[in-house]
Formats: structure tokens, sequence, C-alpha cells
């Protein structure tokens, strides 16, 4: 009887052992937003909003009076340029954050749905004309933008962003091996530090 007593109170105290870690895992998957670090993704979907480098704009075409358009240093000449050279940047960052992180990049494909717009460089303006969305230029990257004929107040100048990989999986938890957050971290470390992008809040990891 005195050993079923003893199996009896083993048998609680593991319960309220392992009740206890459940709650412990539970609250910390709820302050990292609720997501499961340890969730297998695949194919993930990288969402960023952020300032674009100068390159991945493109300066508007002279008016029909033929003045010259006014354009920044490093500005592309068009759009498929402009488009180009985010593409090639973006995946630059995104491979080298991925071997980084010691992940195999072999197959792997990365997409993006950035889209470039025409700024131009108010020079020594400060009243804008019809027509041109005016730009300003912080760091490399265009920060702020204002289209009008009023006195030039920039509004901050963010595109949102995803960034697809296709063909490779790894968990989100920052402690493995290989890990998306990982990635991530590394992705807009180089993006900011060798192209200039400006990021504004949290790169979020998702599914496809």
């Amino acid at each position: 009887m005195g050993a079923s007593l003893q199996q009896i109170l083993l048998r609680m105290f593991e319960s309220l052992v392992l009740s206890s870690l459940l709650v412990g895992l539970t609250s910390a998957c709820g302050a990292t937003g609720g997501t499961n670090d340890y969730e297998i993704v695949q194919d993930p979907v990288f969402s960023m909003d952020l300032s674009p480098p100068v390159g991945w704009t493109y300066f508007p075409p002279p008016t029909a009076a033929g003045t010259a358009a006014m354009f920044f240093v490093g500005q592309s000449n068009d759009t498929v340029t402009a488009k180009m050279r985010a593409d090639t940047e973006i995946q630059a960052a995104m491979i080298e954050a991925m071997v980084a992180a010691q992940l195999p990049v072999y197959n792997v494909q990365i997409t993006n749905n950035y889209q470039p717009d025409d700024i131009t460089n108010p020079a020594a303006l400060t009243t804008g004309v019809a027509g041109p969305t005016y730009g300003k230029l912080e760091g490399g990257a265009i920060t702020g933008i204002y289209t009008g004929t009023g006195m030039i107040i920039y509004t901050p100048y963010l595109k949102m962003v995803d960034v697809t990989i296709r063909n490779a999986q790894t968990t989100r938890y920052i402690g493995e091996k290989y890990t998306w957050n990982l990635v991530k971290n590394n992705f807009l470390q180089k993006m900011a530090l060798n192209y200039n992008a400006k990021f504004t809040g949290d790169i979020k990891v998702n599914r496809f």
C-alpha cells in the first residue's frame, strides 16, 4: 500500500511539473507575437516596409519643353534598370544572409514584388510645380516625397515589399542552427550596410 501511495504522489508531482512547463512555453510564444518559434516554415515570405535605395528609383524624362530632368546621383535611367537593380541587390543580400546562417542555397529561387517609382530631385526648389514627385535623399535612400504646387514639405516614403524564397525550409527558432529569424536579421543588416535601404519596423516572416 505504501509503494502505491508513493507512485500516486510521484505521478501527481510529474503532472504538476509538466503543467508548469506547458504554461511557460505558452507564455513564451505569446511574448513573440503568437508565432511558433519551432515551426518548420517552407517557402517563407519576408514582409517589410522600407525607404528604397536611390538606385531603385528612376528620374523622369525631360519635359515637353525640353528642359533637363533633375535627377539624383546614383538614380537609374528608367524603370527597367531600377527594377533590375532592386532584384539583383535583394537577391544578393538574401543569398549572403542564408549563407551566413549556414543554410543551403542550391536551387533556391528568390523573388520580390518591388516596383520602382520615378522621383525628381528638387535641387534648390522650395516650392513644387505640378506633375513631378520630389524626393528627399538621406544616407543613400529616398526617405521622403512631396507632390504638389505648394511649399515642399516631405512625407515619409515607404514601400511595402515582400521577398519570397522557394525551395527552402527551416525553423523560426533563434537558438537553432538553421533559422529564418537569423536569416531575417542578416538580410536586414546586409541591405542597410551594403545597399543603404532604410527599414521601418520589423521584418515579418510568414508562409507563402
